[in-house]
């Protein structure tokens, strides 16, 4: 027997589950291979699990830099009863009080609150508790206060119904002191009344709003219109009146201050008509404030920190301008209130931005005499002289009325 014809068939046989063997294993190889791509696919492609942040490392994020607290050591500013021109301070109203007044022989002040009250003291220089009387608005607060030349009434412009509100006032100048209301009328207003002006014999009052009612109304005491003045400067921010009730002024956003005349009859002494008579001509932006003191003197406070007194005894009716009697600057970016006294032995200018007060010297020459910081707890919102000029009233953000003496000059 041929042994090539015994492993011939073997042979073959073994070639052929060789081939297979190999194809087998080759195809094991790919799919393996393929299948580690696709795990590691899944893996690249499957986000991590939210893990919170470690309690420590949020308290780390939020620690505050202890180089940026207050340092404790830093010196404090002054409180208002630190002033020394401090005379006295008035408490007793709960809200805000936008505006105060001070009768023209001094005995007398109001001041107005959001609490909805009125408050009336009468003051005196000796007594360390005034005597005063309280009075409730129902559904509404004062914006404006104004005492009559002669002290027996008080008008109260309301804030939300633009109405007016007078009131007899009785002193028996022994410390008992009563309010009563006595009428109340509806104005024109389309804006909140933020100054009040009484004639000085009571025969009418002038009343003025803010924002861009620009009507300035002369009513009686009754509220019967006698006359509409529109100004028409954009916006009005405040009317004055003289002392001898023949001018009033409204400062505006425009530079130029037109100043009225109040014209009177001869012979009977009535009202006939408000006629422009001056223009104060020479400030770079609009008026925010302006006050007339004694001797027909005016002082302008400018929206850009500038201020002027103007000496108004001049021959307007041949068309004289009225004289620059001094003019600065406050140092504030804005002049919010002004006021000047009519004492000509003590002529000083008291200017308001903020919380901060500053008094000046305004003649022979304009002489800083003191700024008080912290004036009030907060921005303060009237002010006004006495009638000699020798003290000054303030009221603010800060629920009380401060009585301040003034520096020496």
């Amino acid at each position: 027997v041929s042994t090539q014809s015994t492993w011939g068939p073997l042979n073959g046989l073994l070639r052929m589950d060789l081939a297979l063997i190999v194809t087998i294993l080759l195809g094991l190889s790919v799919g393996v291979y393929f299948f580690v791509l696709k795990k590691q696919g899944e893996k690249e492609e499957t986000p991590a699990p939210f893990q919170e942040e470690p309690k420590d490392k949020k308290k780390k994020a939020q620690k505050v830099d202890i180089t940026k607290k207050k340092d404790k050591t830093a010196e404090a500013k002054p409180h208002e009863a630190d002033h020394p021109l401090l005379h006295k301070q008035l408490k007793g109203q709960v809200g805000e009080i936008d505006a105060v007044a001070w009768s023209r022989d001094g005995s007398l002040i109001a001041s107005v609150s959001e609490d909805n009250s009125i408050r009336v003291w009468h003051y005196s220089d000796n007594e360390k508790n005034l005597a005063h009387c309280r009075i409730v608005i129902n559904g509404d607060y004062g914006s404006a206060c104004a005492f009559s030349h002669d002290g027996k009434y008080l008008a109260v412009a309301l804030y939300t119904s633009r109405s007016v509100n007078f009131y007899g006032i009785k002193d028996d100048r022994k410390g008992k002191i009563s309010i009563q209301e006595l009428h109340s009328f509806r104005t024109q207003h389309k804006e909140s009344i933020k100054s009040l002006a009484w004639a000085h014999d009571n025969s009418f009052i002038l009343t003025c709003a803010e924002a861009q009612d620009t009507h300035v109304y002369m009513l009686s005491p009754k509220g019967a219109l006698i006359q509409d003045l529109n100004i028409s400067q954009i916006i009005n921010y405040q009317l004055s009146m003289s002392g001898d009730g023949k001018f009033f002024a409204v400062g505006t956003k425009w530079s130029d201050v037109k100043v009225y005349e109040i014209v009177r009859s001869k012979s009977t002494g009535e009202f006939e008509k408000n006629e422009l008579c001056m223009t104060l001509k020479g400030h770079s932006r609009g008026i925010k404030t302006l006050s007339f003191g004694g001797n027909n003197l005016v002082a302008t406070g400018c929206l850009d920190g500038t201020f002027r007194v103007w000496d108004l005894n001049v021959r307007y009716k041949q068309q004289e301008d009225p004289k620059v009697k001094c003019q600065g600057e406050s140092g504030f970016p804005v002049c919010d209130h002004i006021a000047l006294s009519s004492n000509p032995k003590s002529p000083v200018l008291a200017i308001a931005h903020g919380n901060t007060l500053k008094f000046w010297s305004y003649q022979p020459t304009l002489k800083l005499l003191a700024t008080l910081e912290n004036a009030h707890r907060g921005a303060i919102t009237s002010m006004s002289f006495n009638g000699d000029g020798t003290k000054l009233v303030t009221s603010g953000f800060g629920k009380h009325v401060n009585i301040w003496n003034l520096p020496s000059l």
